[in-house]
C-alpha cells in the first residue's frame, strides 16, 4: 500500500468536517488512479469508507448532513458494493478483509421451482449501510443535484 493512501487513512480517524470531507473525496480519487495504472491491489477505499462511517457515525452524518458530494459519494459507494455483494457469484471474496460477516440465504420460489443464494456481507459493510440509512432525510432531496440517483441507492438500501 503506498503510503500516501496509508496516512490519509489513518488521518480519517481524527478529522471532521470540511478537513474530513476533503480527505474522504481525496482518498477516493487517489484510490481510483492508483487502481487504474495499477499501483494498488490491497487498498480498498470501500472497506475504509465503510469502516469510517461505522466507527465515526455521528461525526460522517454530521459532515454529509453539511456535504451532498461526501453523502452522494458515500451512498454511492455503500450501494454499489451491496450490488457487487448480491449479484456476483463469490461473495466470500469481498469479505476477506472483515473480521466478521453477516451470512444470509435468499429462497426464491419461481414457476414452481425453488432457488437459494448464499451470501457474505461485511459487518462493516452493514453497519454503514445502516448509518447512510438513519442519517437520511427526505429534505435533502431537493438540495442534491443527483436526486434521482441517490434517492433510488438509498432506497435500494432500505429495500
Amino acid at each position: 500500500m503506498p503510503i500516501a493512501i496509508k496516512h490519509v487513512s489513518h488521518a480519517l480517524a481524527y478529522e471532521r468536517g470540511r478537513v474530513l470531507r476533503a480527505l474522504v473525496l481525496a482518498l477516493h480519487k487517489y484510490t481510483e488512479f492508483a487502481r487504474h495504472k495499477g499501483l494498488v491491489r490491497t487498498c480498498n477505499f470501500v472497506f475504509t469508507l465503510c469502516e469510517l462511517l461505522s466507527i465515526r457515525p455521528h461525526i460522517c452524518s454530521a459532515a454529509m448532513d453539511r456535504f451532498s458530494d461526501f453523502r452522494d459519494l458515500a451512498v454511492k459507494m455503500v450501494h454499489n458494493e451491496f450490488e457487487h455483494m448480491l449479484f456476483t457469484e463469490d461473495s466470500d471474496a469481498d469479505t476477506k478483509e472483515s473480521i466478521s460477516a453477516i451470512r444470509l440465504t435468499i429462497r426464491q420460489l419461481v414457476a414452481g421451482v425453488q432457488s437459494s443464494k448464499n451470501f457474505a456481507i461485511s459487518s462493516q459493510l452493514m453497519r454503514a449501510a445502516i448509518v447512510l440509512i438513519s442519517t437520511w432525510q427526505c429534505v435533502e432531496l431537493s438540495r442534491s443535484k443527483e436526486r434521482g440517483t441517490t434517492h433510488d441507492n438509498i432506497m435500494s438500501l432500505v429495500n
